[in-house]
């Protein structure tokens, strides 16, 4: 029966171990950038949905003050302005999903940066015996 030569296969354990941590922490230095980048562009998104909204408010305003208040379109305006609301409860609610989102994304990788780092550890040392 030949004879299993282990430590190349723990040699080669512990490589690929070290590229993906390598790959894993490129990946998380672009997601750093990318994040950087993402905010400039929420930014900008947020002063055009900003401005869009005090439009359309201007205009329900607008047209509030020039129709009776048991007429059709005052219903249809009451309509819109609620629907409005609950657009607005809507966009709160997922900036801030987003946001604990991506709070907690830097956290889960680094505790997967540990985990792989002790793998390599342990595999390195038992490519050693």
């Amino acid at each position: 029966m030949p004879e299993l030569n282990l430590q190349a296969l723990y040699a080669s354990q512990a490589a690929a171990v070290d590229i993906v941590f390598g790959m894993t922490a490129k990946t998380l230095d672009a997601y750093q950038k990318l994040t950087a980048l993402r905010e400039d562009f929420q930014q900008v998104a947020d002063a055009h949905y900003e401005a869009s909204r005090c439009s359309l408010q201007d205009v329900i305003d607008s047209l509030s003050q020039q129709t009776a208040p048991g007429d059709a379109l005052s219903a249809w305006l009451a309509a819109l302005t609620s629907a409005n609301t609950l657009f607005e409860s809507v966009h709160q609610a997922s900036k801030e999903a987003v946001a604990l989102t991506e709070s907690q994304l830097p956290n889960t990788a680094a505790n997967v940066g540990v985990t792989q780092r002790t793998k390599a550890q342990s595999a390195r040392a038992a490519a050693k015996l």
